[in-house]
């Protein structure tokens, strides 16, 4: 409940699975992140090592929250947070991701595929919850957003987009036969009913971690109307219609095995 005490967290610390900065701590890299080692690729990379015993796996994470599609090739000082959140340790700028997965590609002698989860932040879906559930915000985000959400979702898929852009530079690095997987997004309002549509509400807003005005309860319970709610419910659809789109156009192979297990 209190925002800005961070103790006892931790972000990642997991090696096996760092892709190292020049003269930079992994603790401040993934700090700078919020890069956790519990996050679906390290899991993953644990997964496959203890099933396929004798084989080496090794997959190179560098993610970072709040990243668009810019930091695949070019620098990224990471998600402006609270210093706080830091835990003391330095901010760090960021190499483009594609740079560091190029180094981590020399240093393994090989590089098999690479796996992205990205453009979500380039629509700004968490742009548009925060001024959703802000008591300040429009009356009705949707009346706000629904245009600006559109554009941005052509910016990612258009001729000469930042989907394209993407891919030239995945090409210019790797060639065009590296297979590329992209996920899709899970939708976080989906509360796991069979309601149409499933988004939460009701009981779902009664999160009673904080009580009164500002609280989690108070943005949750006042300041998100049910039309809200349902609008917001078809974002994560319109984003993987984008990812949809891109991966027709590019031949990247489309991961959506894991949506499923987010509803509720």
């Amino acid at each position: 409940t209190k925002v800005e005490n961070f103790t006892g967290l931790r972000w990642g610390n997991d090696t096996s699975i760092s892709v190292p900065i020049n003269g930079v701590s992994l603790a401040a890299d993934v700090t700078t992140c919020h890069r956790s080692d519990e996050a679906g690729a390290p899991k993953a990379q644990r997964m496959l090592v203890a099933t396929y015993t004798g084989m080496t796996i090794r997959l190179g994470f560098v993610a970072c929250g709040g990243a668009t599609t810019d930091a695949l090739t070019g620098e990224y000082n990471g998600p402006g947070t609270t210093e706080a959140s830091l835990l003391g340790f330095d901010r760090v700028t960021q190499p483009a991701q594609l740079d560091r997965i190029q180094d981590f590609a020399d240093a393994q002698g090989r590089l098999d595929a690479i796996y992205m989860s990205s453009g979500g932040n380039n629509a700004g879906f968490g742009e548009i919850i925060t001024d959703c559930i802000n008591p300040f915000g429009p009356a009705n985000c949707a009346d706000i957003w629904e245009t600006e959400l559109a554009a941005r979702l052509f910016d990612l898929i258009k001729p000469g987009g930042e989907y394209e852009e993407v891919e030239e530079a995945i090409v210019a690095r790797f060639g065009d036969d590296l297979p590329v997987l992209i996920q899709e997004y899970p939708n976080p309002l989906h509360n796991g009913s069979t309601a149409i549509p499933p988004s939460c509400f009701g009981p779902d807003y009664d999160a009673f971690a904080e009580v009164g005005f500002g609280g989690f309860d108070d943005a949750l319970q006042d300041n998100v109307t049910h039309e809200e709610a349902n609008w917001a419910f078809d974002i994560a659809g319109l984003l993987n219609t984008a990812v949809e789109s891109a991966a027709a156009d590019y031949g990247w192979i489309e991961v959506d095995g894991h949506l499923s297990a987010f509803d509720g």
